[in-house]
């Protein structure tokens, strides 16, 4: 009898765990939306995150299915603390989007990311300068080009340098 009870217990489990994603996947594009941001308010960024994945996967072609990728990387970023699977969705965001408006963002962000969060500052001389020739017009452009003057310099021998030359220029 006991075996009957655990089989049934586990079965429980297995059914109400999977049936979760399924709910995810019958939902239509705008109550996936609402799912997103609900789970987003309501801090449940793992749930967030399933729910993005799967309107993208069932709606790529969607406009907001890059900006959700882009919510995505940002939500890697600042809320779950994982700078790899941030990585991807910026990675994801350029080879998947690359004329979304949100991929310039993607790019520039992959350099920052790897100049400043992981100090691979080869890599990040690829992506921006891969921004520059992608979007030198655009308003980030100028960040990037000080971003490659300054790859690998302390910061506080940058605020240094500026601040002498910013006596110097008073004289």
């Amino acid at each position: 009898m006991k075996k009957v009870y655990l089989f049934l217990f586990v079965s429980f489990l297995f059914f109400s765990c999977s049936n979760k994603s399924d709910d995810l996947n019958s939902l239509n594009e705008n109550e996936l939306s609402q799912k997103i941001n609900e789970f987003y308010q309501n801090k449940n960024f793992l749930k967030s995150a399933e729910a993005i994945e799967v309107f993208v996967k069932k709606y790529p072609q969607n406009p907001r299915s890059s900006e959700y990728l882009l919510n995505l990387a940002l939500l890697y970023t600042n809320d779950l603390k994982s700078i790899n699977s941030a990585i991807t969705q910026y990675k994801r965001i350029i080879n998947e989007y690359p004329n979304s408006k949100e991929a310039p963002n993607a790019l520039f962000t992959l350099g920052f990311i790897y100049a400043n969060e992981l100090k691979d500052f080869s890599n990040a001389k690829i992506y921006y300068e891969e921004f520059l020739k992608k979007y030198p017009q655009h308003e980030a452009a100028v960040s990037v080009k000080f971003e490659l003057e300054n790859l690998g310099k302390n910061p506080d021998d940058l605020i240094n340098n500026i601040q002498n030359n910013t006596n110097k220029s008073n004289k």
